[in-house]
Formats: C-alpha cells, sequence, structure tokens
C-alpha cells in the first residue's frame, strides 16, 4: 500500500507543478511577462508550501486516520486550483491601479503586485505543503527507515514535478490551453484524493498495516533530546539553503531567458532541470 501512495504522491506532484506553469503565464499576461511574475509565482508557491508544511506538521502528529486528511488535503487543492484563474482576471482591475500611480516607485510598486499574487497563490500552495506531513505520518513505521522512507516520498513527489513541468509546458498548455490544462490538473488532485481516501479503510490508527513485518507505528519522541539553540541553528542553516537555492533558480531563469527568449519553455526547462536534481538527490540520499 505504500507503493501505491507514492504513485498518489507522483501525481500529486505533477499537478503541483503543471499549477505552477500555469500561473506563470496567467500572472504574466496580468503584471506583464518578466523575471517579476516568475519571482512572484516561485516566492508565493514555496511560501505557501512551507506555510502548509509547518502547520500540517503540528496536525499531523495528533492525526489517527492521517491519509483520510490527506485526501481531503488533495481535494481542497484540486478545487482551490480550479478557481485561480478567476481569482487571477480578477486582479486586473487592482494591478492596473497600481500601474498607473505606482509605476515609477519601482519598489513598492513590485511589492504590491506580490503580495497580490501571494493573497491568490499561498493558500492553495499551503494546502499542497501540508499533505507531506500527513503522508510521512503514515508511512512512518520503524524509526530506523525514517529517512529512507521519507527520501521516498519526497523523491516520488519531485519526480512528479518533473514530468508535470515538462508535460505542462511543451505539450498541455501548447495542446490543450490554459483553462483545459488547468481543468485537468485539478482532475487529478481529486483522481488522488478520491483513491486516496478509499485506502483509508485499510489503516489502522493512521499507520500503514505492515503486510508481512508487523512494523509498529514510529515513536517520533523517542529520539534523544537536542538543544534549543542547536535546533534553532540547524532549521536557519537549511532555511539559508534554501534561500540560495531559489536564488540560483532565478538567476538561471535570468540567464536561460537572455540565451534562448522568455517563453515558457525556458522557464519550463530550467525548472525541470532544477526539480529532477532534487528528486535525484533525496532518492539517493535518502538511504544515508
Amino acid at each position: 500500500m505504500r507503493r501505491i501512495l507514492l504513485v498518489l504522491f507522483f501525481a500529486s506532484g505533477a499537478a503541483g507543478l503543471v499549477y505552477e506553469v500555469i500561473w506563470v503565464r496567467l500572472f504574466g499576461l496580468v503584471m506583464g511577462n518578466t523575471v517579476f511574475s516568475i519571482t512572484t509565482v516561485l516566492a508565493a508557491f514555496m511560501g505557501g508550501l512551507a506555510l502548509g508544511s509547518a502547520l500540517g506538521g503540528r496536525a499531523a502528529a495528533r492525526a489517527a486516520r492521517p491519509v483520510r486528511v490527506y485526501a481531503l488535503l488533495e481535494a481542497g487543492v484540486g478545487l482551490y486550483c480550479l478557481a485561480v484563474p478567476l481569482l487571477v482576471s480578477a486582479l486586473e482591475p487592482a494591478c492596473r491601479y497600481l500601474y498607473r500611480n505606482l509605476y515609477d516607485r519601482f519598489l513598492l510598486f513590485h511589492l504590491c503586485l506580490f503580495l497580490l499574487g501571494a493573497l491568490v497563490l499561498v493558500p492553495g500552495t499551503a494546502l499542497m505543503g501540508a499533505t507531506l506531513p500527513f503522508l510521512a505520518r503514515a508511512v512512518a513505521g520503524d524509526e530506523r527507515r525514517l529517512g529512507t522512507r521519507l527520501g521516498d516520498l519526497y523523491s516520488a513527489n519531485t519526480a512528479g514535478a518533473v514530468v508535470g513541468v515538462l508535460a505542462a509546458g511543451f505539450f498541455l498548455i501548447p495542446g490543450l490551453g490554459l483553462s483545459w490544462t488547468n481543468r485537468l490538473g485539478a482532475a487529478a488532485n481529486l483522481a488522488v484524493a478520491a483513491v486516496a481516501w478509499a485506502l483509508a479503510k485499510r489503516l489502522d490508527a493512521g499507520t500503514i498495516r505492515a503486510e508481512a513485518r508487523g512494523a509498529a507505528p514510529a515513536d517520533l519522541t523517542a529520539s534523544p533530546p537536542v538543544s534549543r539553540l542547536a535546533t534553532i541553528t540547524l532549521l536557519a542553516a537549511f532555511g539559508a539553503s534554501g534561500a540560495t537555492s531559489l536564488s540560483y533558480q532565478i538567476a538561471w531563469a535570468r540567464s536561460f531567458t537572455m540565451a534562448i527568449g522568455a517563453s515558457t519553455y525556458s522557464f519550463t526547462v530550467i525548472v525541470a532541470a532544477f526539480i529532477l536534481g532534487i528528486a535525484l538527490g533525496s532518492a539517493i540520499f535518502g538511504r544515508l
């Protein structure tokens, strides 16, 4: 059953990056096809994931049926993202007002645009971010294998993201258009939710039944205590790593734009390569 959940998380990751490519196109139409629209989408996307992961992690620790919650989160993602194009269109009057009154104030103008974009995108991406903690709770099993299983989850999700961004950028949007591609992504999330809900009936107290090993749920509180200062230091270092990583992505996107032109294809190539590396690293080093 764990493998089925990995497949579902793969599909969820694919849908998530389909949305990201769509949102870059949509915000490009409203805000202008510039690095600032890409930055707005990426920052709001990652910020929402972080928020959802933080809140979901605290809730998942108390969840007796995490896969049921996961199914509800996936359904929420699909329904909300289905409405995002309408919400982005609703921003057009505000963007026109900002352009007329603040365009000569560079930083304030783009900060206001970012806040508008975040207002639309963060609720949906927060739901996406909350999915990982609940699935991690479900597949935890033996604590000694926690790193491997979390690595498998993350690599499955990011591998799906690679497929999603390539499919959206090169095939779905050119072939189906933005509206139908968005509906296809929402349908994928709703299908994942339906399958996860059905699978949840086979779970016992929020963990996957060990079919051959009889493994007990991981006691994540049994680890040796870590000082508060050490925890804060490690989290700050990991946060700094994330900041530099996304800085690279923006810089590389600018470089590719200058080399092959500002288009969905250049954005697709750099995001796919970036996420592919993350997926491979997670799959390989999760076993360490």
